[in-house]
């Protein structure tokens, strides 16, 4: 596996970057995984949910209309999760220029121009949380409020297709505290992979699995077959019975490549391997699955905060074909929120500069 060795600077959620410096859960460290390369960026939080929009037509990367502002949020976020009902949106928890909040901001899914705060809040702050998103109740899985690491889950009910409840209702806890995770739904079952268990602590290489009930609930966690190298703060999706983790980082080493492990029938995983070598690692970017292709857009490069979109066409069996450039959004993000609406990529908040507050802006590319 190829790798690179890149100059050094700073780490958001570790040193100090700017108006951009916050406590945060990442390991200082300095470790060397063999697959992995020294980096000196700052991180994100992916946060995305699976794409709760079915997506069968083709979209090739030089098929999609470039990313354009198309509304804006009530304030501006990063590392928070955006969960799709049957047409509305709703923006959870996350980090604002005020700290990590428990708010809610939400979308008709009709005209995205619109992000009011909702009535109901989270019950506690959340930040690089995870998400699950089901016909019965969603629920936010871990995550942190700048200081403390959470292994709640915590569920709310759909009272309508487009309604949930506002009472969060603890589900079974995670084996072990986890934040800045990737948690990617695969038919019934839910995987939590990587992150870190305690404030600047190391990454981990854990996968955590629990099938999802009629209630909308996980339960049943167990560990699945762990990562090859310890990561946090990578991008991940599902596509059929495949996973895909993109990225990651642990201490001061980034993975530059795309990892991938099977699904079988009882939620058990192949041994992961490396499908994909990137140009340059990129953390703190999303990872969504549209238009039968995998799309790994933006996050932190060794240049700092970058605006590329890469996607790779999803063939029959899973595996991924060569990297196709799309194109690139109109400035550079991380720890932003991705997701396939209204026949395109939607791209919420996030970091444009590790020297400036989280945006507000809100973007979508569509698909002809």
């Amino acid at each position: 596996m190829r790798t690179t060795t890149l100059a050094l600077a700073c780490l958001p959620w570790v040193l100090a970057c700017g108006t951009a410096e916050r406590p945060g859960p990442l390991d200082a460290g300095t470790r060397d995984q063999g697959l992995m390369q020294p980096i000196d960026a700052g991180l994100g939080d992916a946060g995305a949910p699976p794409d709760a929009e079915p997506e069968p037509q083709t979209c090739a990367p030089q098929d999609l209309l470039p990313f354009e502002p198309v509304g804006r949020l009530s304030e501006g976020r990063e590392s928070h999760v955006v969960a799709q009902l049957e047409r509305r949106l709703l923006l959870l928890g996350g980090w604002s220029a005020q700290g990590a909040t428990r708010s809610i901001d939400h979308n008709d899914g009709t005209n995205l121009d619109q992000w009011p705060r909702a009535a109901q809040m989270l019950p506690s702050i959340r930040e690089h949380h995870g998400l699950t998103v089901h016909s019965a109740a969603i629920c936010i899985v871990g995550g942190d409020d700048g200081r403390t690491i959470s292994d709640e889950v915590l569920c709310a009910d759909r009272t309508s297709s487009d309604e949930i409840s506002g009472d969060w209702t603890p589900a079974e806890p995670l084996p072990a505290p986890r934040t800045g995770h990737e948690t990617v739904q695969v038919g019934d079952f839910v995987f939590v992979i990587g992150g870190v268990d305690e404030i600047q602590g190391p990454s981990k290489d854990t996968v955590f699995r629990a099938r999802i009930g009629a209630n909308g609930q996980p339960s049943g966690w167990t560990q699945a077959r762990a990562l090859p190298v310890p990561l946090t703060f990578g991008a991940a999706a599902a596509s059929g019975q495949q996973l895909y983790y993109a990225s990651g980082v642990d201490g001061r080493s980034a993975l530059s490549g795309v990892l991938s492990a099977s699904v079988g029938p009882d939620g058990a995983l192949t041994a992961w391997q490396q499908v994909q070598e990137l140009p340059d690692y990129r953390i703190g970017a999303t990872a969504t699955v549209f238009g039968q292709h995998l799309w790994l857009i933006a996050g932190m490069g060794q240049a700092g905060p970058q605006p590329t979109v890469w996607a790779w066409p999803i063939g029959a069996d899973g595996s991924l074909g060569a990297r196709i450039e799309g194109p690139a959004l109109p400035e550079a993000r991380f720890g932003h929120a991705t997701l396939a609406v209204q026949g395109g990529l939607l791209l919420v908040g996030g970091w444009a500069s590790t020297r400036a507050p989280p945006t507000a802006t809100v973007m979508h590319a569509p698909c002809p």
